[in-house]
């Protein structure tokens, strides 16, 4: 038998049945996947480029601190690498830890914080996802999706927080899954249900998630008008409190629910954060740390959220875009009460729906004008070859308002997106961890591990190191850390000392850092690597 006689044999098709039966597989693929895909490819490469060398990875406290709670976890299987005291709901830093099981991430990096990094691109895709979902299902055609996609991904205010890891930045992405669900065009139980894990799961990663409840809410009830709607809203809110419970059951399990002598518990975490933590001042005052922090973000861009604030008012106007009006509404109210915290990534929570307020605005703009010339070319009898010219010229007020948009935000939006996909704002982090492998023993002479207080920014990279760090921040705080330290900084060996804790040192109380300063006075200055807000000196302490 012949090889063309043989039974395996299939001949090929000729190239232009090929090529028929490709376009007819790819005809059959949603037009929106290829656009998704896009702006996934898009913004993924933007947010990568260097995103874990800039910012700088002493830029915050907080960034070492979600990693070490994480790797605490994995190592240490506790929910935080200190007395864990509710200052928030663990399920952020479980999400990063997760991560770092599935991938092996501690193990592939150098810095700990390059993990949660890489994990928010991971959370960074999905928003980006999900934001288009949102957009198509508040009716924006694939544009003026786009274009909100791209005004949340590519602002520099946005790319530069959303780099860092924050527990806003996995919260975010867990609360546009809310909205996409509650937006679901078939309003099925299923989705409301998932809706509500969604800002469940969303809540108990941030807490302050929870102020922007109501607009959800209100989102729920525009979609449950049917018959069915008021099952559907019981289900939401008690899958809601389902999903709560968690955090208080938790605690209830662990004894910690209430004030008591000898551990910690949430409600006196609760009562902290909402009333006893120290208000950040009126960002109308030019002298207050509100303030500071405010002028910070207009820096980075001040376009997204000003043109976001801006169009808010007339999306109140609109009803499928009233809700995402009422979310970016609500946390301008919360951030403008008197007396309240301002944390510096509060903004990341508003950057997505600003972006979806202004395209949204831009977009209804663009469909009035279709209708509006619909509406004429009736009444005016206009002949059909010379409504394509009519309808274009209708459109020529929005489009302008969109080319306006794009000329005036992208010389302010190119040098800072240059600067964050360039530059390398971490050579002295890695030229520290260099210096104390060469210069600093793991142990002490007498057998005990050498103490270093540290940021917590370098916290995991000293403990995979060998050695036996402790956070500046517990040392007055914590009594597990204040056991190790009986003769308070006389106790302290080396004190690595940043920007970031200076900044700390004249926010928080003196009583709550005496140890960390007191040590500082009476160190010696050994070394000192890198300049203005990445700089880290290195003091030998001798009590």
């Amino acid at each position: 038998m012949t090889a063309c006689e043989s039974p395996s044999y299939v001949p090929a098709l000729p190239r232009w049945e090929r090529y028929k039966l490709t376009t007819r597989f790819l005809s059959r693929i949603p037009r929106g996947t290829f656009v998704i895909l896009g702006l996934l490819v898009v913004t993924g490469l933007v947010h990568g480029l260097h995103m874990t060398v800039t910012p700088a990875l002493v830029t915050t406290d907080d960034e070492g601190t979600y990693v070490a709670q994480a790797w605490a976890i994995l190592h240490q299987g506790r929910l935080a690498h200190y007395t864990y005291w509710y200052d928030h709901p663990p399920l952020g830093w479980i999400q990063i830890a997760g991560w770092a099981w599935l991938t092996h991430a501690f193990e592939r990096y150098d810095s700990a914080i390059a993990v949660g990094r890489e994990f928010m691109l991971v959370m960074k895709l999905a928003s980006v996802a999900l934001m288009y979902v949102v957009s198509r299902r508040l009716g924006m055609n694939r544009f003026f999706a786009s274009l909100a996609v791209l005004l949340f991904a590519l602002t520099p205010l946005g790319l530069y927080y959303q780099r860092l890891t924050f527990l806003d930045n996995i919260a975010v992405t867990w609360l546009l899954a809310a909205f996409a669900l509650a937006l679901s065009p078939r309003h099925k139980t299923s989705a409301i249900l998932a809706s509500a894990l969604c800002f469940g799961v969303a809540v108990l990663t941030k807490e302050t998630i929870l102020v922007i409840a109501p607009a959800l809410i209100y989102q729920l009830l525009q979609a449950t008008r049917n018959h069915t709607g008021r099952m559907a809203r019981v289900l939401w809110f008690a899958t809601l409190t389902f999903t709560g419970l968690f955090y208080v059951g938790m605690a209830l399990i662990k004894h910690e629910l209430l004030p008591g002598a000898g551990h910690v518990d949430l409600l006196t975490a609760i009562r902290w954060q909402l009333f006893d933590r120290a208000s950040s001042g009126s960002i109308f005052d030019p002298t207050s740390a509100a303030s500071v922090i405010a002028h910070s973000w207009v820096g980075l861009d001040p376009w997204v959220l000003g043109l976001g604030l801006i169009a808010a008012l007339p999306a109140l106007t609109v009803p499928r875009l009233r809700p995402v009006s009422l979310v970016l509404l609500i946390q301008v109210a919360f951030m403008l009460r008197p007396g309240g915290y301002l944390p510096q990534p509060y903004l990341i929570a508003m950057v997505p729906f600003a972006a979806l307020v202004i395209a949204g605005v831009l977009h209804f703009l663009w469909d009035i004008s279709s209708g509006d010339n619909a509406r004429n070319q009736q009444r005016r009898k206009i002949p059909y070859t010379r409504v394509s010219y009519v309808e274009a010229a209708a459109k020529v007020p929005a489009l302008a308002l969109v080319v306006a948009l794009v000329l005036t935000v992208a010389p302010v939006w190119e040098p800072r997106l240059r600067s964050l996909t360039t530059d390398d704002r971490n050579v002295s982090v890695r030229q520290f961890t260099e210096w104390m492998e060469h210069n600093v023993p793991t142990t002490r002479p007498d057998g005990r591990k050498v103490r270093i207080v540290v940021s917590d920014a370098m916290w995991v990279d000293l403990k995979q190191r060998g050695y036996d760090p402790d956070w500046y921040f517990k040392m007055d705080l914590d009594p597990e850390v204040q056991a190790k330290y009986p003769r308070g900084w006389q106790d302290v060996d080396y004190l690595i000392y940043t920007n970031e804790l200076n900044e700390t040192a004249k926010s928080e109380s003196k009583q709550d850092m005496r140890t960390t300063l007191e040590a500082r006075k009476h160190g010696t200055l050994v070394a000192q690597f890198g300049s203005q807000s990445e700089s880290i000196w290195i003091y030998k302490v001798t009590g």
